[in-house]
């Protein structure tokens, strides 16, 4: 019991130090939240959901780099908008 216990855990620790190692080469194109990601990425852009951080904040919806989706941005003086983006604008409706 105690053997498949180790395995399990070797085998969850592999995949989490994998899944970082891969966000390490996973970019966004955003200035203002460039410089550190966590999240999905699909040929080295940040592409599904995700937390970018830089001078500003975005956690929400990635397409090729860009915010795209649902996701909220927090601006670093405080104010923020959460609704919709395109393409790395602000789109459709949003507070």
């Amino acid at each position: 019991m105690n053997y498949r216990i180790s395995i399990i855990a070797l085998l969850l620790s592999l995949f989490i130090n994998s899944q970082m190692y891969a966000q390490k080469d996973c970019k966004v194109l955003y200035d203002g939240i460039n410089e550190s990601y966590s999240g999905s990425c699909k040929k080295g852009l940040a592409h599904g959901k995700g937390l970018a951080k830089g001078i500003d904040i975005y956690q929400g919806n990635f397409k090729k780099g860009l915010p795209h989706g649902q996701g909220m941005y927090t601006y670093s003086e405080g104010d923020s908008y959460s609704g919709s983006w395109k393409e790395g604008e602000r789109n459709g409706f949003g507070t």
